[in-house]
């Protein structure tokens, strides 16, 4: 007797019941997104609505100090800052020291010369 539902097949059914709840899930939240919460209007400036507390227009474009900012953000400030200091000190000899010791092989030399010389040569006639 062989079973009612076979392995890909019971894989397939369980895809479709989690799509299928996705798609619910989003459908509903979309719907009491769009029938509450609250309005979003553009900022009109009004001195009433400011002196009564319904408007609070002060410190969305204020500036601060690098010592304001909290600490986790200038320890990861000045290590990002180290570490590319760094890495750039570390990189300059290791890319200037190849290339300095490009032609320091005399037989690369030779080599480099031989084929300028002979374009077009190949590893047979060498």
């Amino acid at each position: 007797m062989t079973p009612f539902l076979n392995g890909s097949s019971m894989r397939r059914i369980v895809f479709l019941l989690l799509l299928l709840s996705l798609l619910l899930l989003f459908a509903i939240t979309g719907v009491q997104a769009a029938t509450g919460g609250y309005t979003v209007k553009p900022y009109v400036y009004d001195q009433d609505l400011i002196d009564k507390g319904l408007i609070d227009s002060s410190g969305a474009d204020g500036t601060c100090t690098f010592r304001e900012l909290p600490l986790w953000i200038q320890i990861f400030s000045i290590s990002g800052t180290l570490a590319a200091v760094f890495g750039i000190f570390k990189g300059i000899p290791l890319v200037l020291g190849r290339t300095g010791c490009f032609f320091g092989n005399q037989n690369r030399k030779t080599i480099f010369e031989y084929v300028l010389e002979n374009t077009g040569c190949k590893m047979t006639e060498a």
